[in-house]
């Protein structure tokens, strides 16, 4: 039966993916004018896949230095969506002086620095409410920064933290100005008795005084002073350099901000569906946002409970894929095997047949579906 399970799973997939044909997300270029910045604005836009078919609300993502990281975090944003993570808004902000927006002082090798007060300004005040105001947009909200980007991150967290929900600092050059914003991020979370906030920041293979630093910050102001209710946490990638750190540290940073809306399998084996449910209800509670439980979630562990002596787990799991997800095959399959093991023929017939509406190209359903509608007619 697990050799049919494994074909069921791997037919399913490969003519699901035939014919539903998966169309590459666009980066559409939109600009606005800037009072605070007093200039034009660039901003790379990509919706996600559905959008003009919903009137759904989605999660963004702010992604600095967006001439040059904008495509691959798209990229990201969709293989986490075929993982189970939610659909992303993503908001790519190209730079036009990162010296002057991203840094918080001026030194004598930055002498045009200082300005990412008044960037954060610009983002606060101007860029999210013209988002906001264009976009169907939920209120959770990313910023994404890679060096000195990384460096802007970790001043909206220390100046402003309510302005996201979540971070993620990548190789962020705190050794900017003698450490400034490590010493002041310090003295913050020693004043604060909670933060409810999610920041991810990391460094790559950088020997030297900007390795060092975010290595410091780290180890004296996150493991020593972090906030209750901060969710943070620190990658070291030894494999990986400045330039290439922001691939996989975006990829891990998302998914540390969402983690929370796709739990390990083994936690869902474990608590069993219904709490599975309740599970995701609290988190609604937290997100302002109806959330259904993930077909990634759904799909290991329904058919990992398809050989098991609980039936009535499976059906409840297939059944809430099939209401919830009502144009995908999977709920319909499971189901048409759990009937036919039952020798409800009928039911298992009807919901082949649904599947096939969906997929015709599934062969393995359309053979099952022959061999039932023959034991049938033999039955009669």
């Amino acid at each position: 039966m697990k050799s049919f399970l494994f074909l069921s799973i791997t037919m399913l997939f490969v003519n699901y993916g035939r014919s539903q044909f998966y169309p590459l997300r666009k980066i559409e270029e939109r600009t606005m004018y800037s009072k605070i910045l007093k200039e034009e604005k660039a901003l790379l836009i990509s919706k996600p896949n559905g959008y003009d078919y919903s009137d759904e609300k989605y999660f963004v993502v702010y992604v600095l230095d967006g001439n040059l990281n904008t495509h691959f975090t798209v990229g990201i944003a969709e293989l986490l969506y075929q993982s189970g993570y939610p659909k992303l808004l993503i908001i790519g902000i190209p730079s036009t002086y990162r010296s002057r927006d991203l840094t918080p002082s001026a030194v004598e090798d930055t002498p045009t620095g200082g300005g990412a007060d008044n960037f954060m300004d610009f983002v606060e005040n101007e860029l999210k409410p013209f988002i906001n105001s264009n976009f169907r947009t939920h209120q959770y909200s990313v910023l994404v920064g890679h060096s000195f980007g990384g460096l802007f991150a970790v001043h909206v967290l220390d100046r402003n933290p309510d302005l996201f929900d979540g971070y993620v600092a990548i190789t962020p050059t705190v050794v900017y100005d003698d450490r400034l914003l490590t010493k002041r991020l310090g003295k913050k979370f020693k004043s604060l008795k909670t933060m409810e906030k999610s920041f991810f920041f990391s460094v790559g293979h950088e020997p030297g005084a900007e390795g060092d630093a975010v290595f410091h910050l780290h180890e004296t102001v996150f493991l020593k002073h972090a906030p209750k209710n901060l969710e943070w946490k620190f990658e070291y990638y030894p494999k990986e350099n400045h330039s290439t750190t922001p691939l996989i540290a975006t990829l891990d940073g998302l998914r540390f901000v969402f983690k929370d809306l796709v739990p390990d399998d083994k936690l869902v084996a474990e608590i069993g569906f219904e709490k599975t449910i309740a599970y995701y209800k609290n988190l609604e509670a937290k997100y302002s946002k109806k959330i259904k439980i993930p077909q990634r979630v759904l799909m290991n562990y329904g058919y990992s409970i398809l050989d098991s002596d609980d039936t009535e787990e499976a059906f409840k799991v297939f059944e809430y894929y099939k209401n919830n997800y009502p144009e995908v095959p999977v709920g319909y399959d499971g189901l048409a095997i759990l009937y036919q093991r039952k020798n409800a023929t009928a039911k298992a017939i009807m919901y082949l047949k649904k599947l096939l509406e969906i997929d015709p190209g599934y062969e393995d359903a359309a053979i099952r579906l022959k061999r039932l509608e023959a034991k049938s007619g033999n039955d009669n």
